[in-house]
């Protein structure tokens, strides 16, 4: 009986053991997806708080609004991390974006909220860029601009139908290759269509590279004058005493 008793008490501590050892096991298995769907949550409320009113449900947009279809494929696949990361941090004045920062919204959380917006199309996968600069003449690109994007783009590229080019949060933003890629695929669905690589859009990126400024500190300067934006040149002491002449006259 006690061999009995103890064989008894062993088979329980194998079941116990087995039992233990699968509960962790599916433990292990579960977890990573429980956490993917937790950062996925994270994401949809990131993008609930600051980007659906102006971008709309899954960034198809809000009629009416010149703001980024963000869930075209095209885009998707042009648009690698680093754009997605430095557009939400330095936001895109021209169009009235406001630029969060890490306190507003963590690295962390941005990474969630880039997430769940390329879950929308989970069969796209972003292209790699280096920060290697495309040769081109400027002067040449500014030619080639007037005549194939200035309709859509404006001729300063502040936007007309399109989103501005010269907006110096999206050159800050921008590789090169995400521009130039921009240009190769356009922007199916929308009335910008693509054009074969060539020199001359090559040159058309040179061209809007001239637009770009420095940052401070990795901000945008406060008195920075945006594409469209004209500022009135104060009177000289020459011109005040001219019209002060006529008007003792």
């Amino acid at each position: 009986m006690m061999e009995k008793q103890g064989g008894f008490k062993l088979d329980n501590r194998k079941v116990i053991m087995f039992a233990s050892s699968a509960l962790l096991l599916l433990g292990l298995l579960i977890a990573p997806t429980l956490q993917a769907k937790g950062q996925m949550f994270q994401g949809s409320q990131i993008y609930a708080t600051y980007c659906y009113e102006c971008h709309g449900a899954e960034g198809r947009g809000i009629e009416g609004l010149r703001t980024a279809t963000l869930n075209n494929e095209a885009f998707l696949e042009v648009a690698d991390d680093e754009y997605w990361h430095k557009t939400i941090r330095l936001g895109r004045p021209v169009h009235d974006m406001p630029g969060y920062g890490p306190e507003v919204i963590t690295d962390r959380q941005v990474e969630y909220l880039v997430e769940y917006i390329r879950a929308w199309a989970p069969q796209v996968t972003a292209m790699e860029y280096n920060d290697d600069k495309i040769a081109g003449d400027p002067l040449k690109g500014k030619e080639y601009y007037n005549m194939l994007c200035m309709a859509c783009h404006g001729p300063q590229g502040e936007g007309i139908l399109g989103p501005s080019l010269t907006d110096p949060a999206f050159l800050a933003s921008a590789s090169d290759e995400f521009i130039l890629q921009s240009i190769v695929k356009g922007r199916p669905g929308t009335t910008m269509p693509g054009y074969p690589d060539s020199q001359d859009i090559r040159n058309v990126v040179s061209y809007l590279r001239t637009f770009e400024v420095e940052l401070e500190n990795g901000q945008l300067p406060e008195d920075l004058v945006l594409p469209g934006q004209f500022v009135e040149e104060p009177k000289s002491d020459a011109t005040d005493s001219e019209e002060d002449v006529e008007e003792e006259q």
